[in-house]
């Protein structure tokens, strides 16, 4: 079966649905060369100039290591590799090895484009609930290579030259973020704002939601969101933006889908920003300044209501058209279970899930990633349930959102309007 690529990108996802044919993940083995026979593997990842020198140096280890086993290296940033990724994989001319989010997993596996790892990688040995975080539908899909979490960040000179302290983000509530935000753009040079955090992320929705009592998605696939319930998320957007907190629409859109070193958190004009928090080294290199992981506010400044969850990153997994899948295999348990590896990565993508590895490079970490291994490890007490993964076509949740979000901002819905559009868009992408 022949799919194009306008099919692929028209089908609802971000950049994936409609790529595979209909067959379920095949399974590992077969007759292709192993890592001792000689093989040549195309590894694709998404990241900034950090992660590229580092995964550039654990490859070259890797093949020091191992006679006869060379890359292509294919990195990309986040804007672009999923639309990429969406081309090859319909030309067939899919990576070996690629860089998965748990947003695509569930599309990618159940349309037959990864290879199903079974239990040819070690997790014997990884952080309880880790081992399972790449299976889809009773198949080993991919395998966590870091744990993190998405948070908030803090750039405390921001605040500093405003005149405004830094809140205690053990307590604060969404109201006094606000307040907060508000005060900092009001009293900082013009292009500065209090908040940069990128509401049209989906993980925000989530975290927000969880707070409601609900989820983005239910253990069962289904969502847990309604009109009623996006359109009250809308409606906080809407007034944070209104009182001054988030700055103008269009820097608000244009800010969204800034790459990280050129956002406006990462040139210094933003007191917070929502990341993932093995990103405050990257973040760290690009301000030149001292930033802070920060807890995301509730509704009522109990930690308990947080309903914070730790998430796989990212993982790799092995293109079900691999003609290399033996030596690809042997890589990626090479990348989570070897303390070689883990010295050489530390926690750029994320805290090893492997517990002796996190072990291990605790004495190597530098200030920043000290500060990652920390707030992970501090942010145990605002857990809530670990939330199930995304079901096929749940990676257009963005990209739905991020239009509701910038029909409001520029009038052009009301709320309610924008909420039911957004509910109908995931409708139609999750079949």
């Amino acid at each position: 079966m022949t799919i194009s690529r306008r099919a692929l990108l028209g089908a609802g996802m971000a950049a994936t649905a409609g790529a595979f044919g209909l067959a379920g993940c095949r399974s590992a083995g077969g007759s292709d060369e192993s890592a001792s026979g000689g093989s040549m593997l195309g590894v694709t990842w998404w990241g900034n100039d950090l992660r590229n020198e580092l995964t550039a140096k654990a490859l070259d280890a890797y093949s020091a290591g191992h006679e006869g086993v060379t890359f292509e290296p294919q990195p990309g940033e986040w804007a672009s590799y999923w639309d990429r990724l969406a081309t090859q994989v319909a030309g067939g001319g899919a990576p070996d090895v690629i860089q998965m989010d748990e947003a695509y997993i569930s599309e990618y596996a159940t349309r037959g484009a990864l290879l199903d790892l079974g239990d040819s990688v070690d997790t014997s040995n990884f952080l309880s609930g880790m081992e399972s975080g790449g299976v889809v539908e009773g198949i080993t899909a991919a395998i966590p290579i870091a744990v993190s979490t998405v948070c908030f960040i803090m750039n405390p000179s921001v605040f500093e030259a405003a005149g405004v302290d830094v809140p205690d983000d053990t307590t604060w509530t969404w109201e006094e973020f606000g307040e907060i935000a508000a005060e900092v753009t009001a009293k900082s040079p013009e292009g500065t704002v209090g908040a940069s955090t990128a509401f049209s992320n989906n993980k925000l929705l989530r975290a927000w939601l969880r707070q409601q009592g609900t989820d983005l998605f239910l253990d069962d696939g289904a969502p847990g969101y309604t009109p009623d319930l996006v359109d009250e998320y809308l409606q906080m957007v809407l007034g944070l933006q209104e009182q001054g907190a988030l700055g103008q629409p269009t820097a608000i859109v244009e800010d969204a889908t800034a790459a990280l070193d050129q956002s406006l958190f990462g040139t210094g004009k933003s007191g917070v920003a929502l990341i993932a928090a093995n990103q405050l080294s990257a973040l760290t290199a690009s301000t030149g300044q001292e930033l802070q992981l920060t807890r995301w506010p509730s509704m009522t400044g109990s930690a308990a209501d947080r309903m914070a969850w730790y998430s796989s990153s990212s993982l790799w997994c092995v293109s079900a058209t691999s003609e290399n899948s033996e030596s690809a295999i042997e890589f990626i348990d090479w990348w989570v279970n070897d303390p070689e590896c883990a010295e050489i990565v530390l926690n750029e993508r994320g805290t090893p899930p492997n517990v002796d590895s996190a072990a291990a490079i605790e004495p190597s970490l530098d200030e920043t990633g000290l500060a990652v291994s920390t707030f992970l490890t501090d942010l145990a007490a605002d857990l809530g349930p670990t939330p199930a993964l995304p079901p096929p076509g749940a990676g257009s949740a963005d990209a739905a959102l991020a239009r509701a979000i910038s029909d409001v901002l520029f009038e052009k819905a009301t709320t309610t309007q924008a909420a039911q559009t957004f509910v109908d868009d995931m409708a139609s992408s999750l079949g």
